[in-house]
Order: C-alpha cells, then structure tokens, then sequence
C-alpha cells in the first residue's frame, strides 16, 4: 500500500486514498480538502497554489491570470521538489531571484513584459486578438440568430478592420474610437451602422472580461456620430414612371418592376433563392426581419412572372438574382438601381420606394388589407385575419391581380 507523503508541518498534507478510484490521491489544508487529484503531483501543485492565494504571496506581475498562475506555482514547485526551495510558501527565501528568473522565462516563452508605472510590471500571456474572439462569439450566436442578425454583424465586424489583429487587452478607448472615426468619414454611415458596430465590440469585450484578458470595458467612452445623410423621404412610382421601367427592357429594370409587384424588402429577393420560386403555383417563399415577413407566401402577379421566368433560365445558380454561387450583393444592386434612375431620369434615390410602391398601389386598388399586409410581411391586427383566412394562395393571388396598370 502506498504511504502517505510527509511534507513540512504547516504545508498541507497528501494522502492516498486507495486502489479503484480515477483521482486517488486527496489534497488537505489546515484539515479541510482542496481536491481530489489522479496523479500526488497534482495535488502537491494544488497545496502551493493554494498557500500562494490564501497568503497573497503571487507576484503582482502576474495580474489576475490565471494561466500565468498556474505557470509560477509549476515553476516554484520544480524547485521545490529539487529541496531548493521550502515547501512552506512563507519560509521561501531569494523570492525576487526566483520572480525574475519566471519573468525571463516567460518572455522567453514568447509572452510580453509590459511597464505599466515604474512600480509595476504585467507580463501578458497569450492573449487572443479582436478577430479570435469574434470567431468564437459569432460560432455560438449564429446558432440562435437569425441570417439576417449574420449579414449585420459580419458587416460590422468587417467595418472594425483597425482592430482585428489586435490583442484585446491592449485595444483602449483610442484604438476603439479610431476604428468608428475610420468608418464614420466613409459613405453610408448611419446609426445602424454604428450602433451593429458598437454591439460587436461589446460582445467581444464582455468575452475579454468573462475570461479575465480585460479588467475595463473601454466601449463606454465610444462616441458614435451618423454622418450620412437624413434618408430622403420615400415616394411612390408613379404609373408613368412604372411604364417607363417596363418600356427599357435592361435587366435592372426588370429587377426594380419585380419589386414594384411583391412589395418585397431589397434583402428579401437579393437571398431568394431558385429553389424557393414556384412559378407553376405562382408564388414564392422568403422574407425576413419580422415573424410575420419570415418564409411568408409572396404571390407572383401576372405582369411580372415573365421577368421571373427571365430570370430563373438566366441565372442557374442557387440564387435568384446571382450571376455566382454567392447572393448579389445589396451595395451592388443600390448602385445599379440609382444609376437606372439616373439614366431614366426618374426621381427616386431609395429603393425601397419599390415598396413604397406597392403599399401604394394596394390602397388605391382596394386589395383587401389582410392580404396587403400578410404580402408585405407585417403582422395583422385583427385575429380573424391573421389565424382564420382561408386557402391563404388563392385569396393572396386573387387580391394582387387587383392592381392594373
């Protein structure tokens, strides 16, 4: 049977507790248990570890690391179980000898030594970057958001370039107001922008915290400023305006009069996929943002299921509006949908005054407004329409086919 390990009186004890168990070895200090250990080398470790937190006795270098922790508690007990050291935390002799000769090796580890005053120094350990801890946030969140939550936050993220590489413990408020400055001389800055921004460096900084990298959460001193300009005030296409679109026959056109006709958001046919498209049935399925707008029936009406079908044999990819495998990008379509106007002399700046559009169009025509709002993806305030409509297509396709031009 194995005996019990004599150490020095006051350094705890470590004792075997039989054959049969997976950690047979338990760790006891001043007659109370630290742990239970597989191998009396861990619970040796266990005992120094716990003298040099219960008598403050860690070097203030270290931080609140525990990684680095641990690392000093390995590299005293390598001394001690040489009998070059005490193993009673209070009688260790030449401390500052032995602190120095850790900070070398750290260091020479790769790890940095960082002066924070002429009293103090902190060695860091390896720290992750802004990136690496984005990778890890956005795996576990994209588990229980939605894809459009994904394209928001992957914009964003993208838009904080400045801070990628940089170890999160040494990005303060300068780094962070930088990288906003950055984006905020750029066109297109909103606050939606800013506040997705904002949210990721949060999400990234509350996970510094969490793991002890960070003490501070610097993202309370971000100033965030939207310099784009006021969003021009939505208008409808006019009826001329609408045959002017179908006269010029480009492609752009087609694409802005599909949009016209399903009152759909601008995201919601870019990732329309073909698979989704039921051109026999005379619907589609997509939608996003809302629970009402998510994977709702979108009917096809008969002035532009010709520029579907055009679209459909163009375009074999999986999705609808993509020339590659990849959806169109909304930037791009922007530029192609103001250069349209541009071209065609049309006023509009927004594309969503395709939707505008329809609203429009919808009223003036009387489509029955359950059928307007379930095509338009907003939630209806009466029960009876939002539960109880029934053959949901029929009537949806009945009721577009209201509108004429």
């Amino acid at each position: 049977m194995k005996k019990k390990r004599r150490r020095v009186k006051g350094s705890g004890s470590v004792s075997y507790l039989g054959e049969g168990r997976r950690k047979p070895y338990v760790a006891t200090y001043e007659k109370k248990c630290i742990g239970t250990f597989q191998f009396a080398e861990e619970a040796e470790l266990a005992l120094l570890k716990h003298q040099l937190e219960i008598s403050k006795s860690y070097p203030t270098f270290l931080g609140e690391v525990d990684f680095l922790k641990t690392e000093y508690a390995r590299f005293l007990f390598e001394f001690q179980k040489k009998g070059t050291l005490d193993m009673l935390v209070n009688n260790l002799k030449d401390i500052d000898f032995y602190n120095n000769l850790f900070k070398d090796r750290m260091i020479l580890m790769g790890n940095t030594l960082l002066n924070i005053d002429t009293k103090q120094e902190l060695i860091l350990s390896d720290i992750p970057s802004f990136s690496e801890i984005w990778e890890i946030e956005f795996e576990r969140l994209s588990r229980v958001n939605s894809d459009s939550w994904k394209r928001s936050m992957s914009a964003a993220f993208k838009s904080l370039k400045s801070l990628h590489d940089l170890p999160v413990n040494q990005i303060k408020t300068n780094e962070f107001q930088n990288a906003f400055d950055i984006r905020s001389k750029k066109r297109y800055c909103g606050k939606s922008t800013l506040n997705n921004m904002l949210h990721v460096c949060r999400l990234i900084i509350k996970y510094a915290i969490k793991m002890d990298y960070i003490e501070k959460d610097y993202t309370q001193f971000i100033n965030t400023v939207p310099t784009s300009e006021p969003r021009n005030k939505r208008k409808p296409f006019t009826v001329e305006e609408i045959k002017t679109l179908i006269a010029d026959e480009t492609d752009i056109a087609k694409k802005i009069l599909i949009y016209i006709f399903t009152g759909a958001r601008p995201i919601e046919l870019i990732t329309m996929k073909r698979c989704d498209i039921h051109l026999d049935e005379n619907y589609m399925i997509g939608g996003v943002k809302t629970k009402a707008g998510k994977m709702r029936i979108i009917p096809i009406h008969s002035y532009i299921k010709q520029y579907i079908e055009y679209f459909n044999d163009r375009y074999r990819y999986t999705y609808f509006f993509s020339e590659s495998y990849t959806e169109m990008d909304y930037i791009k379509y922007n530029k192609e949908f103001k250069e349209c106007m541009i071209r065609l002399k049309l006023d509009h700046t927004e594309p969503y005054d395709t939707r505008y559009t329809f609203s429009t169009l919808a009223k003036v025509y009387h489509v029955d407004t359950a059928a307007h709002k379930k095509i338009m993806g907003h939630v209806c305030n009466d029960i009876t329409d939002d539960i109880y409509t029934h053959e949901p297509l029929e009537y949806l396709l009945h009721e577009i086919e209201k509108i004429k031009i």
